[in-house]
């Protein structure tokens, strides 16, 4: 039987700190025979990175949640070093944020850059829905395939759990138990998304950052630009104007369709009142952390 065809993709490293990489580096090198069809990576300058299809920016502090705001000030001025300069050799490019924390980041990144919102994405909750969604898989004891759920909104410990949507097989849980997911549900559903958070502090702990399963996350938002395959992640977006309310400047986590354009176009769920509470709540709290960076206000964006 033939090999299904694969398409040449080459990747270029370029670096803030050469000492912090150059283990991965030289792992990368050794195991590239394990990757069909790519071509080795360099570190060089930004001029190698010229006519990306994506950039993909990691690079920044990380730390705990109460330290956020200094983390955030920090990322911006590495952001200022690194945005410009990989839009000017890349203009058309789709941006792809993963920096700490990447909701605040990927608004920082759009207004240096200068993108279409559509074209800054963020990893944003795609992890936490991926996590989300097995926990629920294992607890009906299916398959996660079977299973539509989301986390949205803020990454982290104030991520959104949409109860209210979700499914298997089509069958709306909430339709079965109408107090899924609350303070009163008696099967406990709840502890599910506080497993989510403790598992995602939990390997970091163990491994300082969860680098693998956000490697993967990401690899699965690459293929969908580079092969325009429409498929619906939890990512960071910006929604001013366009979904539940919000109308702050802002990037957040919502379930978008992500194609060769980015951003093809955000899915309007039903959320409870509760939900539309919680997001305008983490809204309100980018906001005002957004607004002692030094960037420019407000933008109109038609949705």
């Amino acid at each position: 039987m033939p090999a299904a065809p694969t398409r040449s993709v080459e990747l270029t490293w370029c670096v803030v700190s050469i000492i912090k990489i150059t283990n991965k580096y030289i792992t990368y090198i050794q195991l590239s025979s394990h990757r069909p069809s790519s071509v080795l990576p360099q570190i060089e300058d930004y001029a190698s990175t010229a006519n990306s299809k994506i950039c993909i920016v990691t690079a920044g502090a990380r730390g705990s949640e109460d330290k956020k705001d200094v983390i955030v000030r920090q990322n911006t001025e590495i952001f200022r070093q690194i945005v410009p300069q990989l839009v000017s050799h890349s203009p058309n490019c789709i941006l792809l944020v993963c920096s700490y924390p990447v909701d605040e980041m990927s608004f920082v990144a759009w207004k240096l850059s200068k993108l279409p919102p559509q074209r800054v994405i963020g990893s944003g909750t795609i992890l936490e829905s991926a996590r989300f969604r097995c926990l629920i898989a294992q607890k009906l004891d299916v398959h996660p395939d079977s299973c539509q759920a989301f986390v949205i909104g803020e990454q982290g410990c104030n991520s959104i759990p949409v109860w209210s949507s979700v499914s298997v097989a089509g069958v709306r849980l909430r339709d079965v138990n109408p107090d899924l997911g609350t303070g009163v549900d008696p099967e406990d559903w709840q502890s599910i998304h506080k497993e989510v958070m403790e598992s995602a502090k939990e390997v970091t702990c163990l491994k300082e950052c969860g680098s693998w399963g956000m490697a993967l996350s990401v690899a699965r938002i690459v293929r969908a630009v580079l092969f325009d395959s429409k498929e619906c992640f939890a990512i960071s977006t910006h929604i001013k104007g366009c979904r539940h309310g919000v109308e702050k400047d802002v990037f957040l986590s919502l379930p978008c369709i992500v194609g060769c354009a980015g951003v093809q176009f955000i899915v309007r769920q039903h959320l409870s009142d509760d939900e539309k509470d919680c997001m305008q709540k983490s809204a309100d709290r980018m906001y005002e952390t957004q607004k002692t960076l030094g960037l420019d206000n407000e933008t109109k964006v038609e949705c």
